[in-house]
């Protein structure tokens, strides 16, 4: 899968369930926005994985891979298809 196809169902996923994050730069960290509680982004994680069919370790459950927008494509272009 291309990193266009990466951010094109990334983007459809969050202007379904949180588009608020749409409208932050792609670099903007959300912590920094106070863009997500806590439960919001394990919600958004558990939504990556489904969307994605991918098994993420708890261990992989940091801001570096899901911080931001860039983060999690990034962390998808890593780790998914």
């Amino acid at each position: 899968m291309s990193a266009q196809d990466h951010k094109s169902r990334l983007d459809a996923l969050l202007a379904s369930d949180y588009p608020s994050l749409l409208k932050l730069d792609e670099d903007t960290w959300f912590a920094d926005e106070d863009a997500l509680t806590s439960y919001e982004h394990v919600e958004l994680i558990a939504a990556i994985e489904d969307r994605f069919d991918l098994d993420i370790e708890d261990e992989e459950m940091v801001e570096e891979n899901f911080g931001s927008r860039a983060a999690i494509l990034g962390y998808l272009e890593r780790n998914a298809g």
